[in-house]
């Protein structure tokens, strides 16, 4: 999927980064696949299943999901909604054209 990054900041103290960012695909995706998220300033520490933020995803207008995001990898991200899914596989969705994910995480480097 293609996206457009229309808000990304972050902010070192110390060892802790915190990071926000915001964007709109434009393209369509694939349903039944999970939001992957990376490309982040610096790797993280630790492994998987650390929950190191929360998001907001709207989906073309027509549903809100948010949730917590997940470290999957020391570079990778998913978005978990409430109920244990991941965004895109479950809920089973397509990313469509202008859906935005919006979202803040903090975490240690290593």
């Amino acid at each position: 999927v293609s996206i457009t990054i229309t808000e990304a900041r972050y902010i070192k103290r110390g060892k802790t980064i915190t990071v926000h960012g915001r964007m709109s695909a434009t393209s369509a995706g694939t349903g039944g696949s999970t939001v992957v998220i990376g490309g982040f300033p610096t790797a993280r520490s630790g492994g998987a299943g650390k929950t190191v933020g929360s998001f907001a995803y709207v989906n073309s207008g027509t549903a809100w999901y948010i949730g917590s995001v997940q470290q999957t990898t020391t570079t990778t991200l998913e978005l978990q909604v409430h109920n244990g899914g991941r965004v895109g596989a479950s809920p089973n969705i397509a990313v469509a054209n202008n859906d935005e994910i919006s979202f803040t995480i903090t975490y240690e480097l290593p």
